[in-house]
Parts: C-alpha cells; sequence; structure tokens
C-alpha cells in the first residue's frame, strides 16, 4: 500500500514540529509537507495521463496483435485441411499439430490478456481512491503545520 508511507511521514513531521528547533524562518517542516503534497499531486496526474492510458494501450495493442495471429492460423488450418483427408500418411501431419499448438497458445494467452484488462480496468478506481488519499492526506498536513506556524 502507498498511502502507509506517506501517513508514517506525515506524522514524523508533526513530531519532528512539536519536538524539535525549527529553521531560522521556522519553515522547515512546512515547506517538507508542501513538497509531499505536490508529490502526490504529481503522482495522481501522472497515473491518470500517463501510466493508465499507456498500460490500456499495451494491452489493447497485444490483443489486436494476437487476435490477428489467431485469424492468420485459422487460415492456415483451413488451407492444410485437404492434405487432412487424404488417405496414408500425411506429409504434412507435424506442421499441423505445430499450428494447431500454437493456435491453442495464441487463444490462451489472449483469454490472459482480457483478463488483465479486466483487472486493470476493476483496480484504476481503488488506485485513484488511494492516490486522493495521499493528496488529502498531505494536504491534511500542510493545513495542521500552517496553523501550527500561525499559533507561534
Amino acid at each position: 500500500m502507498r498511502a502507509a508511507p506517506f501517513l508514517f511521514l506525515g506524522f514524523a513531521l508533526i513530531a519532528q514540529l512539536q519536538g524539535a528547533t525549527a529553521s531560522a524562518d521556522g519553515s522547515l517542516p512546512l515547506r517538507e509537507a508542501q513538497r509531499n503534497l505536490e508529490l502526490a499531486e504529481l503522482r495522481y496526474r501522472q497515473f491518470i495521463r500517463v501510466e493508465y492510458p499507456l498500460q490500456r494501450l499495451r494491452i489493447d495493442a497485444e490483443i489486436t496483435l494476437i487476435e490477428a495471429e489467431i485469424d492468420s492460423m485459422h487460415r492456415r488450418l483451413a488451407e492444410y485441411e485437404p492434405m487432412n483427408r487424404l488417405r496414408g500418411a500425411n506429409p504434412l501431419f507435424t506442421d499441423v499439430e505445430n499450428l494447431r499448438l500454437s493456435l491453442l497458445d495464441a487463444e490462451l494467452q489472449r483469454e490472459i490478456l482480457r483478463k488483465e484488462r479486466c483487472f486493470l480496468e476493476l483496480s484504476r478506481n481503488d488506485r485513484l481512491r488511494l492516490l486522493q488519499l495521499e493528496i488529502e492526506a498531505a494536504s491534511d498536513l500542510v493545513a495542521s503545520l500552517a496553523e501550527l506556524e500561525e499559533n507561534d
């Protein structure tokens, strides 16, 4: 979980503020908290604008490619079909069997990719909420430290 380190950092900063001497202008913990807030906001935007779209694009591209490979294998098997009807030994038996195994592998890979895309969609909202909680925690810490500085 990514939120726990930042919550711990927030508590550590509050403890540091209460027990340690402040810098010359007294705003070092506040500046650190503001940086942590900015980092949390950047992580949120990075996920929404870059990470999630790229993951989705990669999975969709892999699914498209594997579906094209599956279609090609089906066409190749159809081309081999007249040879399978011949009586006696089939000189292409090994090629046909290898193609069938490759087809099965591609179909299994397609299912894995479809599930990966589904899991990506299911986890998207949780990831967004986690990043929002990091922003809220950092924002609360900034507000608390700003209030403490005002009271001093």
